[in-house]
């Protein structure tokens, strides 16, 4: 979005914390490049300390010709850290930002100097037997998973994205949203602007869309942002035909907004039109059903490539949001993707709980729902209360963690009204009597699947080896076959839906 960058994803300086450290200005004032790694971002404690359980010490030096004036801020601008991060600039305290997948900035305007700059980070993340800063711990914040030492022990504490300084207008783009509806061939879009100035500030606006680098329509606007203040300014785009997005056909086009306030700033965005909902029990996307087939992939283009090529309409990111280059590419290739966040597994019951799990999902919402390969929402995997006692024959109740990810679907749907979300991979939770799938539009979990039904009892889970962890009449299943094969699971995999409706 912003129109003057300069990127200072190279020549990074990476230390431990000691772990009885006491007084930290002697960390952020100067780096000690001798005690240091050198490295590039993204990086992480696995790349550089795979054993560390204390803070990491991030360090950057540079020059800058981007200095503020009257009508400009200059931001320090992240798109990811996980998951607390403290920053300094010059020895001065600029920030802190506490979310393991949520993009930030700090106002660095006071904190630059001409010549040489210093910035310093301290980033900590949760770690297994670990209680760091702020009582982050595996069982207090949203852990991806990772809290099941079984599946990794590796520490994702870093800056796991790009780091950019930036200078932009003080009233400024914050947020650009493109709505498509394929039914009357039109965009809604919201665009708000935020004023960190002291004064009110009009805004022009103007809006085109572009197809294959060619506009096809436009449309202005304006408005009047208040001192402090944030403004929406929506409009509503027609257009006189459209051409759908589909796995065989990835037509993309590109929203363009131009904001001239006491400054200048351009944000573009790409969209495509697609319709995706459950029919019937089954996949519809564009009015046709669909074989659903899908891989997990948290890996590169590469990885997307091989998938597309094995016959795969859909990737699943699981537990965790890919970087925005990876859906950019889904886009491009018309790969469709089923999406989750950092709280899809291992949330616990803790007192922060219900504030983490709705900002880690209206964050997901809200930086990928441009992206038109984006179908599904993901809240949870595997999700149940608790899910150490998975192997007795009866399930335990479900947690506060499930019943706040129940309640939450209102809210998804005021941030995006137009995908398919799912409520729990595997429904662990045994609840038959929730529906597995809201449909687009709808602010109901919806019954669709399996047994489900509003009156339904619990399930169970089958107690044997080669059909666990299935929980009975559910719509949303998981199996995890022993091997060799049997042929009871064969036959099972083969009929399950048999006499209800369908299962996914």
């Amino acid at each position: 979005m912003e129109r003057f960058s300069q990127q200072l994803n190279d020549n990074w300086f990476v230390r431990t914390e000691a772990e009885d450290a006491a007084d930290l200005e002697s960390y952020y004032s100067h780096c000690e490049e001798d005690l240091c790694v050198g490295t590039s971002l993204p990086a992480t404690a696995a790349d550089l300390f795979p054993k560390a359980d204390t803070p990491l010490w991030f360090y950057k030096k540079f020059r800058t010709d981007l200095m503020p004036d009257p009508d400009h801020g200059i931001y320090l601008s992240f798109d990811q850290a996980v998951c607390l991060c403290e920053a300094w600039v010059n020895g001065i305290r600029v920030g802190k930002h506490v979310h393991s997948e949520e993009k930030f900035s700090f106002d660095v305007t006071r904190a630059l100097k001409p010549g040489e700059n210093l910035i310093a980070c301290r980033v900590y993340g949760p770690v297994h037997g670990k209680i760091g800063p702020e009582g982050i711990s595996m069982k207090t914040a949203p852990n991806f998973g990772q809290v099941y030492n079984y599946y990794t022990v590796i520490s994702k504490t870093g800056i796991n994205g790009r780091v950019r300084l930036i200078k932009k207008p003080l009233c400024a783009i914050e947020d650009l949203f493109v709505l498509p509806d394929p039914e009357n061939k039109s965009v809604k879009v919201a665009l708000t602007l935020k004023n960190r100035g002291e004064s009110a500030q009009n805004a022009g606006i103007d809006f085109r869309v572009l197809e294959r680098g060619t506009e096809i329509v436009s449309k202005s606007a304006s408005a009047r942002v208040g001192a402090g203040e944030s403004e929406v300014v929506e409009a509503e785009i027609q257009f006189d035909s459209i051409r759908l997005w589909s796995p065989d056909d990835p037509n993309l086009y590109t929203l363009s907004a131009r904001v001239k306030t006491a400054g200048e700033e351009r944000a573009e965005t790409r969209f495509g039109f697609k319709s995706m909902r459950v029919e019937n029990g089954f996949f519809i996307l564009n009015g046709k059903r669909i074989w659903l087939s899908s891989a997990h992939i948290h890996s590169d283009r590469e990885a997307l490539l091989h998938a597309k090529a094995m016959g795969f309409k859909a990737i699943r990111f699981l537990t965790q949001m890919p970087p925005e280059e990876l859906l950019d590419f889904c886009d491009e290739i018309g790969l469709m993707v089923y999406e989750e966040c950092a709280v899809a597994w291992g949330m616990s019951d803790y007192p922060e709980m219900h504030r983490h799990m709705a900002a880690y999902l209206d964050n997901m919402i809200k930086r990928d729902r441009n992206h038109v390969s984006v179908c599904i929402w993901g809240i949870f995997n595997e999700q149940a209360g608790p899910c150490d006692k998975m192997r007795s024959s009866k399930l335990s109740k479900t947690s506060d963690v499930f019943d706040f990810a129940v309640g939450h679907l209102p809210q998804m749907r005021r941030l995006d009204p137009s995908r398919l979300i799912l409520l729990s991979s595997g429904r662990w939770d045994a609840k038959r009597s929730v529906g597995s799938f809201s449909n687009p539009g709808s602010e109901k979990w919806e019954f669709g699947w399996g047994e489900e039904a509003p009156d339904a009892p619990d399930s169970t889970l089958i107690d044997e080896s080669d059909l666990n962890p299935y929980i009975i009449g559910l719509g949303d299943v998981h199996v995890y076959p022993t091997v060799p094969i049997s042929n009871r699971f064969r036959d099972f995999i083969r009929t399950i839906g048999r006499g209800t409706k369908p299962v996914f």
